[in-house]
């Protein structure tokens, strides 16, 4: 998968009703490289998310933005 490092991830949390769904959180990170595990607080509780982002063997970063020259 690619991912562009440049945005942000951004997750909603959402109900769902018989009516109308509702928003009760949102939140938005800038992707770094390494295992992640933040918690995004919503109303009435929070989701946890966990990620893993690595660079290709020809980039090296913290957000994967440099060139590296490999043999």
């Amino acid at each position: 998968m690619f991912v562009d490092t440049h945005a942000s991830l951004k997750i909603e949390v959402w109900d769902k009703d018989v009516t109308w769904d509702d928003l009760l959180g949102s939140y938005s990170r800038t992707l770094s490289t390494g295992m992640h595990t933040f918690t995004c607080y919503a109303k009435n509780g929070g989701v946890e998310i966990r990620y893993t982002l690595s660079c290709d063997q020809h980039l090296t970063g913290s957000r994967c933005h440099q060139y590296k020259p490999v043999p």
